[in-house]
């Protein structure tokens, strides 16, 4: 019995210990989603700082090119106010200043067309780069996702392997009870057969010397009486 109580109180320690482990293991599991998740929180607060670093420079440089165009707008109102009182005093110069305000046009003109088509590349450019920041973050995301369904698969295959083991435990205690059972059983069937044997020759002997301490007292009872009978007789 104190074996039993031994065996019975090493299963307990154990099941505690195993059950503090469980424990400890998801507590660490829930130390590190909160790592991670603090982690993932960062990245989208640094991308978020650089969306709107980028966004304020654009705007910056938005600002500047339309400072740059009113400068221009300004300059040629001055040029055109110049040219109207040179076309006062020489017509012929002005024709000449004309021409090379057309050609100045042209070229402010396609320096604009430039301009415009340097902003849509970079706004290109821009654009294609939040895309590649979504994606990685996507493909963050997915492989977070993923990582957690591994760690997921592998706690259940550890919880599966735990409870095999602990049915393992508990059929080779039932099979060793079983057999003790069966032992203590026998013992008492010998003990049992041992009792009767004894019984059955100390009733035996028993009887086999009452029969012949009976045989000596009646011998000669019936000796006298047939004494006297034959005195009778005669």
């Amino acid at each position: 019995v104190k074996h039993v109580q031994l065996v019975e109180h090493a299963k307990l320690v154990k099941h505690v210990q195993l059950v503090k482990h469980v424990q400890l293991v998801e507590y660490a599991q829930l130390v590190e989603h909160a790592q991670l998740v603090k982690y993932a929180q960062l990245v989208k607060h640094v991308q978020q700082v650089k969306h709107v670093r980028l966004v304020e420079h654009a705007q910056l440089v938005e600002h500047a090119q339309l400072v740059k165009y009113a400068q221009l707008v300004k300059h040629v109102q001055l040029v055109k106010h110049v040219q109207l009182v040179k076309h006062v005093e020489l017509v012929k110069h002005a024709q000449l200043v004309k021409h090379a305000q057309l050609v100045k046009h042209v070229q402010l003109v396609e320096h604009a067309k430039l301009v415009k088509h340097v902003q849509l590349v970079k706004h290109v450019q821009l654009v294609k780069h939040v895309q590649l920041v979504k994606h990685v973050q996507l493909v963050k995301h997915v492989q977070l996702v993923e990582h957690d369904q591994l760690v997921e698969h592998a706690q259940l295959v550890k919880h599966v392997q735990l409870v095999k083991h602990i049915q393992l435990v508990k059929h080779a205690q039932l099979v060793e009870h079983a057999q003790l059972v069966e032992h203590a059983q026998l013992v008492k069937y010998v003990q049992l057969v041992k009792h009767v044997q004894l019984r059955y020759l100390v009733s035996s002997y028993s009887e086999v010397v009452w029969n012949t301490e009976e045989k000596q007292t009646h011998e000669p009872q019936a000796k006298g009486q047939q004494l006297e009978k034959e005195r009778q007789l005669s």
